[in-house]
């Protein structure tokens, strides 16, 4: 299928399979698609429409113009080949299908802002809203003699602007209450671009400047708040704003203690966002009781309080707790509330491996290390019945030493649990034999073995094949299937076999590009038996070709030993008995 990408916020913009599409004749046929988008959600009669367009001519004359438009907009966008066609057309009337393969911005940002929930772990799916608000509702564009089209786009723009001032302030607004004011202010300023005039906006900008340690910006807003209340309104700032205005002046705002982090995670002062997701978000967070940095991951409330999660939440997580291996990111602390799930984790430094390759790809030596330590993490949860489930570079965090870290355990499975409840909407099929993929976006489709997107029984197998396409991607910065439509990659990690290493990289031994495939083939049973046999066997081919190498031979190091020969000092969340005293550092 070809994706027809509609965005109307901000300037007119329109793509098919990710090519601009030109050849519009007319204003007037920018104008028949917009506004046949917008109102997908019923049939449009000929008449009407020629009338919205052309309404200075004869009914005739202006059916006329509307078919030769309607014959350009169908040839431009393809819609003869298109299946299912983006346009229903009869005698009668004409509408836009709202099945056909197409992705419009001002249904995405609509649908996201007003499903997002009513608490901070919504941050994400906000500012994932609003990422499609490229601007005002077609920018710059004007359709001269349509009074009728240009009085529809007013109110949809001033409709539009609505939703987005109020998606900013509620952004602003839970990032306040984490205690996050750097994260809220760039928000909160957007929020005043767009109305000058709200005097909310003005409040939330001092507000968050003084609580910065900002206060001459602060009483700068104030002032710009007054000339724009003068400006525009003639009128002066209530009283609300008066009064905060003159706190900041005293600075009694800045002396006082708000500890809003403690609302929302208990016992953890969250600190800076690190990233989010699909579920969540990501923070790193201060824990004053043992004073040391952590991670948590906030799963929207949304998904945390479906009955599935629910019932699954402690199992998964205990699971998670109790994988003990040095590189498997040690799980602290989890537990659930009306707002959301939360998963206490070890922060690491060093960001995630998704993080460095922007800057290139790694040196066959330092990724022959990484795949020993992720192989021997793997070889542990899989002794213990565990699948990963989402081996991607996003999921493997480093230290400040470039060692490796596999994260996420657990998280993988609830994430399948929500979507496949109907949380999520049902991709497309690729062919019949593919079965259903519903519930595929709770993973990375970069990453997916074809089981899983065949909805097979897992084994460890599927983890190796993740682990074959992150080697790939670590030998070369990209993506074996780069470049590739959504539906199109999951159709290729089915048939298509991965394309040569030694073709990006001429100086690698022919002998990996075998490895690669092997742990890539489709048939889980032909690849290698599990993951350590795969970083055994890469190993094998650093060493034969840089032997100088002291640590080549070392395959038998602690990141590839068995479970039972590892000795991990994260004790999970078991009770610290006696002998763990050596192991324990903190409170008397």
């Amino acid at each position: 299928m070809t994706l027809l990408l509609i965005n109307l916020l901000g300037p007119f913009e329109v793509t098919l399979g990710r090519e601009p599409v030109t050849g519009f004749d007319s204003d007037k046929v920018r104008a028949l698609l917009s506004y046949l988008v917008v109102e997908a959600g019923r049939p449009h009669r000929r008449e009407a429409l020629a009338g919205l367009l052309w309404p200075e001519r004869s009914e005739r004359a202006a059916r006329a113009n509307l078919r030769r438009a309607l014959a350009n907009l169908r040839q431009v966008i393809g819609d003869h080949s298109a299946v299912p066609p983006f346009l229903e057309i009869s005698r009668q009337s004409i509408q836009f299908n709202s099945a056909s393969d197409h992705q419009l911005d001002v249904a995405g940002f609509s649908q996201l802002a007003a499903s997002a929930g009513g608490t901070p772990a919504a941050i994400g799916q906000l500012e994932e809203a609003l990422a499609f608000y490229r601007g005002p509702f077609l920018e710059g564009f004007t359709l001269a003699g349509s009074a009728a089209f240009e009085e529809w786009q007013l109110v949809s723009r001033e409709a539009l602007q609505r939703e987005a001032v109020g998606a900013l302030r509620r952004l602003a607004s839970y990032y306040e209450q984490l205690g996050l004011f750097s994260q809220a202010l760039p928000h909160a300023r957007r929020q005043v671009v767009l109305e000058p005039w709200d005097e909310s906006g003005h409040r939330q900008v001092m507000r968050l400047l003084a609580r910065s340690g900002r206060r001459s910006e602060a009483l700068a807003q104030y002032e710009t708040c007054r000339h724009s209340l003068a400006t525009e309104l003639d009128v002066a700032p209530d009283a609300e704003t008066e009064t905060l205005a003159e706190r900041i002046r005293s600075g009694q705002l800045e002396q006082e203690t708000v500890q809003l982090a403690d609302r929302a995670v208990r016992g953890y002062e969250l600190r800076e966002r690190l990233g989010a997701g699909g579920f969540g978000v990501v923070y790193r967070a201060y824990q004053p009781a043992v004073k040391r940095d952590v991670a948590i991951k906030i799963i929207r409330p949304e998904f945390a309080n479906q009955p599935d999660f629910i019932r699954r939440f402690d199992v998964e997580a205990q699971l998670a707790a109790r994988l003990e291996h040095p590189h498997i990111v040690p799980l602290y602390d989890y537990w659930r509330d009306p707002e959301g799930a939360y998963l206490v984790m070890r922060w690491l430094k060093g960001g995630s491996l998704q993080d460095t390759l922007a800057q290139g790809p790694w040196s066959v030596t330092a990724a022959a290390d990484l795949l020993d330590q992720i192989a021997g993490a793997l070889n542990t949860a899989h002794h213990r019945g565990v699948i990963h489930r989402d081996i991607k570079p996003a999921n493997i965090l480093l230290d400040e030493q470039n060692n490796a870290y596999l994260s996420d355990f657990g998280v993988a499975t609830l994430a399948e649990t929500v979507h496949l409840s109907g949380i999520s909407s049902p991709a497309s099929e690729i062919g019949e034999s593919t079965g259903s993929l519903e519930g595929l976006s709770a993973y990375s489709s970069e990453y997916i073995s074809p089981e899983q997107i065949r909805h097979k029984p897992l084994t460890p197998a599927a983890d190796v094949y993740c682990l074959g396409i992150v080697l790939f991607v670590l030998l070369t910065g990209n993506h074996p299937f780069l470049d590739t439509l959504e539906d199109d990659l999951l159709a290729r990690h089915l048939s298509d076999p991965l394309p040569s290493v030694c073709a990006v990289r001429p100086e690698l031994p022919e002998a990996i590009d075998e490895i690669i495939q092997r742990a890539t083939v489709k048939e889980p049973e032909q690849r290698y038996s599990d993951a350590l046999a795969l970083a055994k066997a890469f190993r094998e081919v650093v060493a034969a070709e840089a032997p100088e190498i002291s640590r080549a031979v070392e395959v038998s190091r602690t990141a590839v030993q068995s479970p039972a020969e590892s000795e991990n000092p994260y004790k999970g969340l078991r009770p610290f008995q006696e002998a763990d005293a050596d192991d324990f550092f903190g409170r008397d």
